[in-house]
């Protein structure tokens, strides 16, 4: 398994982690976003349907400053997000 493979199971196992914490059930295959930096999935709880999106860089990439996709989702209005998440991947990995 090469460093990419290990990222990418990484950020599955990630989204799994999360959606536990927040008591969802992940629907369909997870869908990884520009370059692996982020995966998300359809997610079903007793709210109904959301998406669910799991951040992350790997060490070489942080000093690249072009890259601002999380950055810009997050900004985003009118999209209800869970806020907690970055404490609790802090909590789980660091």
């Amino acid at each position: 398994m090469d460093e990419w493979e290990d990222h990418q199971a990484f950020m599955v196992k990630s989204l799994r982690k999360a959606a536990s914490y927040f008591h969802v059930t992940l629907q369909g295959d997870p869908v990884f976003g520009w370059r692996d930096r982020s995966i998300g999935s359809l997610v079903i709880s007793e709210q109904g349907k959301n998406w669910l999106r799991v951040v992350s860089e790997m060490k070489q990439w942080v000093h690249e400053d072009w890259w601002e996709g999380y950055v810009a989702a997050d900004a985003l209005r009118g999209i209800e997000k869970f806020l907690q998440l970055i404490a609790i991947l802090k909590f789980l990995y660091f």
